[in-house]
């Protein structure tokens, strides 16, 4: 049991601080939609959980964390770049498949079974597009 938690650390740090991330945007969303209205509530929350979820991921997931503020920036925007296409990702798959017929209703959701599909897809991606774009070891320029 110890090869295997060793063997998939990073992968269980990700999924770890992904329910941080998740936990942000309901907090932030919960505190806000009231105020806000639930548009801009769902934007700052989208926007908190990206933060934590950059943040965890830099520094405690991919230990990414010795760079200038250049590189930070730059991972930040790359970081940002892969979410919002996971995002749309999201967003077009689930209505693709619901229209293709995969309607099932999942936990009384309608087109739930959808969403799930295509949200493990996006929680694939979103690792895949950090772990080999974003916070892949780069040479140091001089």
């Amino acid at each position: 049991m110890e090869q295997l938690l060793k063997r998939h650390e990073e992968f269980i740090r990700y999924a770890l601080f992904g329910i941080a991330a998740v936990a942000a945007d309901v907090l932030v969303y919960a505190l806000t939609v009231d105020h806000l209205g639930v548009r801009l509530s769902n934007a700052a929350s989208w926007l908190s959980a990206l933060i934590v979820a950059f943040i965890t991921n830099k520094y405690w997931v991919f230990h990414r964390g010795k760079e200038g503020f250049p590189q930070f920036l730059r991972e930040f925007f790359e970081f940002t770049a892969a979410r919002l296409a996971g995002l749309l990702v999201q967003v077009w798959g689930t209505d693709a498949l619901i229209r293709k017929g995969f309607q099932r209703p999942l936990l009384g959701i309608r087109g739930g079974a959808a969403k799930l599909f295509t949200t493990v897809v996006v929680i694939a991606l979103n690792y895949l597009f950090s772990k080999f774009l974003v916070f892949r070891p780069r040479e140091v320029q001089s």
